[in-house]
């Protein structure tokens, strides 16, 4: 097999709270701990969501709310105590500013995946949405047809690089609806 790299991306926003972001956790820890017995097979996990960001203006500070991807685990430099350690503080605070996050994810890893099987799995419930709050103020919405369609562009840039693209999404099934 080729060396591999897989990046688990994990929409925490509010609606993923409760049995879907467990069942998220699950899956990704699942994966992480199945490439750490593989040589040359590395895995990361990100979670994404939007937050508070604290800053300063002016001696005052301000709250402002901005897209937010966190590296949880990197299994080149973290044991799976790490992986169990991150992956019991994931909260579902926010929104989900998905494709700006994927945007940044492949910005920061993509020379990683240079001569390497890249996979990137999504994982989310929902579509992409979210508020941003600047610190002037301003209330930016991400969302509806534009959020869809920079979401697109950007597995389209995955793509186009070479990267596997897999997208899972978790909700309701129609027998726990009945």
């Amino acid at each position: 097999y080729n060396s591999s790299i897989v990046y688990i991306s994990i929409d925490n926003s509010g609606s993923m709270g409760g049995k879907r972001i467990k069942n998220a956790i699950k899956m990704a820890t699942a994966i992480a701990v199945a490439f750490d017995s593989v040589p040359n097979m590395d895995c990361v996990i990100i979670t994404r969501t939007d937050g508070a960001v604290e800053s300063v203006k002016n001696r005052s500070y301000m709250m402002d709310r901005a897209p937010m991807s966190v590296k949880m685990y990197d299994s080149r430099v973290n044991g799976l105590n790490h992986l169990k350690k991150m992956m019991s503080r994931i909260a579902t605070p926010g929104g989900t500013p998905e494709g700006l996050c994927h945007e940044t994810i492949f910005e920061y890893h993509g020379k990683e995946s240079k001569d390497k099987d890249a996979y990137f799995i999504n994982i989310s419930d929902g579509a992409p949405g979210t508020y941003i709050i600047t610190n002037n103020g301003h209330n930016l919405y991400y969302g509806d047809k534009e959020a869809n369609e920079q979401t697109k562009a950007v597995m389209d840039k995955f793509r186009k690089n070479g990267w596997n693209v897999i997208s899972y999404m978790v909700g309701k099934t129609r027998e726990s609806q009945s």
